[in-house]
């Protein structure tokens, strides 16, 4: 199968099964019941404590952490 964008607009509609004018509504109920909405599923959202030890990973902090214990 080609690539979306090597293809013509003709090319492409006929794989999608549509026409220029859209799908008809019977289509577009038969294609959500079939493949669901057409949404993102949402990142994890990270706790408080899951934040700072990232931001303690972090080399920068790490660097001047060291500096203010060992000054040269």
């Amino acid at each position: 199968m080609q690539k979306e964008y090597t293809q013509t607009k003709e090319q492409v509609l006929e794989g999608l099964r549509t026409d220029r004018q859209g799908l008809s509504a019977q289509e577009a109920e038969k294609r959500l019941r079939e493949h669901g909405e057409n949404r993102l599923k949402e990142a994890e959202k990270l706790t408080l404590f899951q934040r700072f030890v990232q931001q303690l990973k972090d080399p920068m902090l790490l660097i001047c952490w060291r500096r203010q214990r060992c000054p040269p």
